[in-house]
């Protein structure tokens, strides 16, 4: 364990070792009692020194965020915002080192309890921001590191086909919704990157387009990415092109009003409102379109590990996790046809 002071860290048996030495130092000493009182004194300070520094929940909960707003994403800060509301709302805004474990195991269990998905959320929020309470100095040790929440059983994964997409996008009115819809699916592209494309990141030339970030949009893992215009998408911008008059490189490629890009809120409520017209799966949101797109290459025969690096996922496990079920069918279809050569018996 490390104790931070006047501005550095230090080992605690570099106190141990200091502790030690007053001792060689006192036991020579001929007035005993003022040697006592020395070491009495000096463990008063070490022990003061391991005190961490008092501040309330919601005073760091403040200063957390202010610290994330840098480099984390709106939705991000709004989902530890909800996390601390929450807390706060269960404990009290008391004093950050007065949580006890005690109170954070019965709040995340109580959660649990509710909405388990919810429950993983807030766990791993604020364990991200206990973890930098004990870095500051604010506790002396992260509580959420004693906690294990229980897993999640999983379900089997959603997908949108091909000709329930048709019927989504033949019943969508507005140019601009079924554009997106298009978009989604024959991209992979999350809807927070789709509202925030603009015409600088088309490359009809090249036939790509860049997700990049803004000083107003942050990509999920901060690093831009290139997605291959396929034929649909290609053709889509280039129906759009004309219609955009005295178009700016800066402007929105689907926006609601010039300079203003749709919000997630809308374009998602709206894709459900379509769905539950149609009487299709009360389940389905808009992120499927992203899942689909890669269920769709994985069913014609893509490798998955090239659908990971189009999906832009950090590792190809989190590909395997989605499309497990998928993989499993496509491995059959690869030892069936063994069948076709195998000698009879």
């Amino acid at each position: 364990m490390f104790l931070f002071k006047r501005g550095k860290y230090y080992h605690l048996e570099y106190f141990d070792d200091i502790e030690n030495r007053v001792k060689r130092v006192s036991a020579k000493s001929t007035k005993k009692a003022q040697a006592i009182k020395f070491l009495t004194d000096f463990q008063k300070r070490i022990q003061d020194n391991h005190k961490p520094h008092h501040i309330l929940l919601s005073t760091y909960a403040k200063r957390y965020q202010d610290y994330l707003a840098a480099n984390c994403s709106k939705k991000y800060l709004k989902t530890v915002s909800l996390s601390f509301r929450q807390l706060s709302q269960f404990t009290g805004d008391i004093a950050l080192s007065k949580l006890t474990y005690h109170q954070l195991d019965q709040f995340m269990n109580i959660t649990f309890k509710r909405t388990q998905h919810g429950a993983w959320t807030n766990y791993r929020a604020l364990k991200s921001a206990f973890n930098k309470a004990v870095n500051w100095g604010y506790l002396t040790d992260n509580p959420f590191n004693r906690k294990k929440l229980p897993k999640i059983a999983e379900s089997t994964p959603l997908f949108i086909d091909e000709s329930e997409f048709k019927l989504i996008v033949t019943n969508t009115e507005c140019r601009n919704l079924k554009d997106i819809f298009l978009t989604a699916m024959n991209s992979g592209l999350r809807l927070s990157e789709l509202i925030n494309l603009k015409w600088s990141s088309v490359n009809l030339r090249g036939r790509t387009l860049l997700v990049q970030n803004y000083d107003s949009f942050r990509t999920k893992n901060k690093k831009p990415s290139i997605i291959p215009l396929n034929n649909t998408l290609f053709q889509l911008l280039q129906n759009r092109l004309p219609k955009i008059i005295d178009i700016k490189l800066d402007d929105y490629l689907f926006s609601k009003y010039p300079g203003v890009p749709y919000s997630n809120e809308y374009v998602s409520k709206r894709f459900k409102r379509i769905v539950r017209k149609l009487g299709l799966n009360e389940k389905y949101h808009f992120h499927l379109l992203r899942v689909s797109f890669g269920s769709h290459l994985l069913q014609k025969g893509i490798p998955i590990s090239t659908i990971s690096k189009l999906l832009g996922h950090s590792s190809i496990y989190i590909t395997e996790k989605h499309y497990i079920s998928l993989s499993i069918e496509n491995l059959t279809e690869a030892v069936l046809t063994l069948d076709k050569q195998a000698v009879s018996y």
